[in-house]
């Protein structure tokens, strides 16, 4: 617990977060800020070997005398559903992942319009993946 503790206090640091907000359950009266810089530090303490984010739902909606704004993001794990399906399947664990990741940034990629964007994307995630054991 000391060892996890220290560890939780060096990644706050890192991350400029208030000490106060390791006594709050998790995103407790955090402002979106706050939530995103809890969702890092999440990660950061969960260390997972491979994770997927994405931020595909921003927007800011302005109609007549109302004004609305969204956000979302996700962050996880390949799921280990999909892996056992594509393993049965005859792929190996590896293949699994890589399939599903491309097949994730797949919508992604057919709506970037620039060539080069699309080609440099696709170059650093095909590299992130090699890297996934």
């Amino acid at each position: 617990m000391r060892q996890f503790r220290k560890e939780l206090k060096e990644k706050m640091e890192q991350l400029r977060m208030d000490p106060e907000f390791a006594r709050r359950y998790v995103n407790d009266g955090f402002s979106g800020g706050e939530m995103k810089r809890a969702e890092i530090l999440q990660m950061a303490m969960l260390r997972p070997r491979f994770a997927i984010l994405d931020e595909t739902d921003s927007g800011l909606e302005i109609l007549a005398d109302d004004v609305r704004c969204t956000h979302g993001a996700t962050a996880g794990r390949v799921d280990d559903e999909q892996i056992f399906y594509a393993r049965t399947r005859g792929l190996t664990r590896k293949e699994a992942v890589r399939m599903i990741v491309a097949g994730f940034f797949q919508e992604v990629f057919d709506r970037i319009t620039i060539e080069s964007v699309r080609n440099a994307l696709g170059d650093a995630i095909r590299r992130r993946v090699r890297e996934y054991q």
